[in-house]
C-alpha cells in the first residue's frame, strides 16, 4: 500500500528536509495522464472531465515543506503551489519545543452517536507541532495513529538534530 506521509532526509550536513514522498507526485501524475487519456481515447471532453483533470493536476503541484537549517537555526516552511506558495521562516530562539501527540476528545455525558464517531476518529491521529514562545503552535504533520513509530521517529530526529526539547502528549 502506497504511503503520502511527509517523509525525512537529510540533504547535507546542516538541514533537514521534511517533504511529501515522489509517490505524491507521480500518483498525481498517473490520475493525470489516466483523465486526460480518457479524454483523447473518446475524442472529447466534458467540462467535469476537464475540472477533474484540472484539480489533479494542481493537487500534484501543491508542495508541503519543512527545512530544519542547524547551520543558520532557522525552520523554513513552504506550502502551497510549487513557486507561488506561502513560505514562513522561524529562528530556532522563537521554538520552546516540539510536541508529539494524539488527538482527543472528550466526550460529553449525554452525548449523541455523532460525536462518538467524530470522538473514535480523533483518536486515531497523531500530529508533531512546533511549539513558539509567543504565538500559536505551528502543525508540521497530521497523520494516522498508524504511523506514530516514524512519525517519532521523525520528530526524535528533529528534535535532535536542532537542539529542541521534544514533548510528547497523550
Amino acid at each position: 500500500m502506497m504511503r503520502l506521509n511527509m517523509i525525512l532526509r537529510q540533504p547535507s550536513d546542516s538541514y533537514l528536509e521534511l517533504t511529501l514522498p515522489i509517490s505524491f507526485r507521480v500518483m498525481f501524475a498517473t490520475i493525470f495522464v489516466v483523465a486526460v487519456g480518457g479524454m483523447i481515447s473518446v475524442g472529447s471532453a466534458s467540462i467535469v472531465a476537464i475540472a477533474v483533470a484540472t484539480v489533479v493536476a494542481f493537487g500534484g503541484l501543491y508542495d508541503d515543506r519543512w527545512r530544519f537549517n542547524r547551520e543558520t537555526r532557522r525552520i523554513e516552511h513552504r506550502s502551497g503551489l510549487i513557486g507561488v506558495g506561502k513560505r514562513t521562516s522561524l529562528d530556532f530562539g522563537e521554538v520552546d519545543s516540539l510536541i508529539l501527540m494524539n488527538f482527543r476528545e472528550a466526550p460529553e455525558e449525554d452525548s449523541d452517536l455523532k460525536s462518538t464517531k467524530r470522538t473514535i476518529r480523533l483518536k486515531s491521529l497523531v500530529a508533531l507541532q512546533i511549539v513558539l514562545k509567543e504565538r500559536p503552535p505551528m502543525t508540521v504533520e497530521i497523520r494516522n495513529n498508524k504511523d506514530n513509530q516514524s512519525m517519532r521517529e521523525n520528530a526524535e530526529r528533529i528534535a535532535e538534530f536542532c537542539g529542541i526539547p521534544l514533548e510528547r502528549a497523550a
